[in-house]
């Protein structure tokens, strides 16, 4: 007779060959050998850990089938598959990250077919009497179809493009939310023929926007490059750490350079003026970027960056790394669905080439919704209301949203109506509570340092400055001399309170921003 496995999570039994007791993931040493000691006949823990693991990859094995047989359900929206391919995919936390970029797929439709010009510039070399000339991207995807102008605002056309900066340590999965949706082998969700896109692991300013050189064989002629940015005017730049605004900071062009970027996200323009001569074009390249935690800057909102793109964070704590270890493990056994990628292109196909949306109009619910939303940016007990600057972000968020979670049945329809229901929320009360994170502190480093002691302190633990400082250091891939500067700041401004002696003593955040562990999630 086989025995049984118990799930003592769902008090729901079955067969199985291999014995033994199922319990939730995640049990300690100690509760595994209380189990052990309970079971009628004497196992040891080890035994017990054996057939745990056996049990657990059946247990996975059955819900990856599931999983499967869901997503090709033609009754699922692509955003309900696309989340439910990330939960069979293991990935840790998609919930939380990936929303915010299909999110940004379903802005980047509707902005392609609804801006006039597309991949189309002119240069002009700098020797007198030149004339101005054309060029184009013949394999732009904009050249295909007519505008449909949905995107307006006070009667002209609105940018509807939704960047995204992702900030987080090395190795904390910066790529792994866009490689799902538009990565870079065969494996992604968004078939490459519709919206091409490249990841870069770092991109320059020449490499994004290009460059103007002399020929070495015709010195009154000039080579042109006109960059990524030209090259994927309809697609996605994806790149894992994006710093060469930061980079340029106090050089003699970087105004120029940060100008650039500024105009490119903000309306699409490229221009770039040089000795050897001029080009200016318009793309409509949806930016992907990563950053380091140490490495982020645009938390103060001087650069006007904050203004033009949607923000992500991905701070890995002690509970996380392990999941992201355990996840990656699970990972292992779980192998590519052809039949999976095959019904979600096509049905992404379908869906892009059913639309037919002229008008966008909003429930009156959805704005009573943002009104209701609240900040509290670190400036004592004052809370405000939403930032008229981030309006534009909220609504975009919202539009990507609304069509990537349509019903196949409404796909043609000319009106996109965007109604406020518990996902959007979830959604934008995450971006609300990121950038409310961001931006209340003078640094990312002192965010993090006080939102990692939050978590301590949840927890009922009390962390000691030494391990914090390394707790920093591995997690954070902050620099040994970058944490301690920034700890002994905070705690000289009274943020940070130091308990229990100087030899090693215990540190406890002292500012009230217990609502970031509670609204990060």
């Amino acid at each position: 007779m086989p025995k049984t496995v118990v799930d003592v999570e769902t008090d729901e039994s079955e067969p199985s060959d291999d014995g033994g007791i199922w319990v939730p993931q995640g049990w300690d040493e100690d509760a595994i050998e209380q189990v052990a000691a309970a079971i009628p006949s004497p196992i040891s823990g080890t035994a017990l850990r054996r057939q745990l693991a056996v049990a657990e990859r059946q247990n996975q094995t059955k819900e990856t089938s599931r999983l499967e047989a869901e997503i090709c359900n033609d009754d699922l929206s692509l955003y309900e598959a696309y989340m439910l391919e990330g939960r069979r995919r293991q990935i840790v936390r998609y919930e939380s990250h990936l929303p915010f970029y299909i999110c940004s797929v379903g802005c980047h439709i509707i902005n392609i077919f609804s801006i006039t010009s597309c991949g189309t510039g002119q240069h002009r070399d700098s020797s007198p009497g030149s004339m101005p000339i054309t060029f184009e991207n013949e394999s732009c995807i904009r050249k295909k179809r007519p505008s449909t102008y949905v995107a307006t605002e006070g009667g002209g056309t609105r940018d509807l493009r939704l960047h995204i900066m992702m900030v987080g340590a090395p190795g904390s999965g910066k790529a792994i939310f866009p490689q799902v949706l538009v990565g870079r082998d065969a494996l992604s969700l968004i078939p490459p023929s519709r919206f091409p896109s490249k990841f870069f692991g770092n991109l320059t300013a020449a490499g994004m926007f290009g460059s103007i050189e002399a020929d070495p064989k015709n010195p009154k002629r000039s080579i042109y490059r006109y960059g990524e940015a030209f090259d994927y005017c309809s697609g996605f730049l994806c790149c894992e750490e994006f710093n060469f605004v930061k980079a340029a900071a106090g050089t003699q062009h970087s105004q120029g350079i940060e100008d650039r970027f500024l105009s490119f996200l903000e309306r699409g323009v490229v221009e770039n003026t040089m000795k050897s001569g001029t080009y200016t074009y318009v793309t409509a390249t949806t930016n992907w970027l990563g950053n380091q935690s140490d490495r982020m800057w645009f938390g103060t909102g001087e650069s006007g960056m904050s203004r033009r793109m949607g923000v992500d964070l991905n701070v890995i704590d002690a509970d996380a790394n392990a999941e992201l270890i355990a996840a990656y493990r699970r990972r292992l056994e779980i192998h590519p669905s052809q039949k999976i990628l095959d019904v979600l292109g096509r049905r992404f196909e379908r869906m892009v080439d059913a639309f037919d949306v002229r008008k966008i109009v909003y429930d009156s619910a959805y704005h009573e919704f943002l009104d209701s939303e609240t900040y509290h940016m670190g400036l004592g007990s004052q809370f405000f209301g939403l930032h008229h600057t981030e309006q534009a972000i909220m609504d975009k968020i919202a539009i990507g949203y609304s069509l990537m979670n349509r019903p196949q049945s409404q796909w043609p329809d000319q009106t996109l109506t965007i109604r406020v229901d518990d996902a959007l929320k979830s959604i934008i009360h995450r971006q609300l509570a990121v950038r409310e994170f961001l931006f209340a502190h003078t640094s990312l480093i002192d965010a993090e340092i006080q939102l990692r002691l939050v978590w301590h302190e949840q927890k009922a633990e009390q962390i000691q400055k030494d391990a914090f400082v390394r707790e920093m250091i591995r997690l954070g891939g902050y620099s040994s001399d970058h944490v301690s500067k920034a700890l002994n700041g905070l705690i000289s401004s009274g943020k940070i309170a130091c308990e229990g002696g100087t030899s090693d003593p215990v540190l406890r955040a002292t500012a009230p921003n217990a609502w970031a562990k509670k609204r990060l999630g």
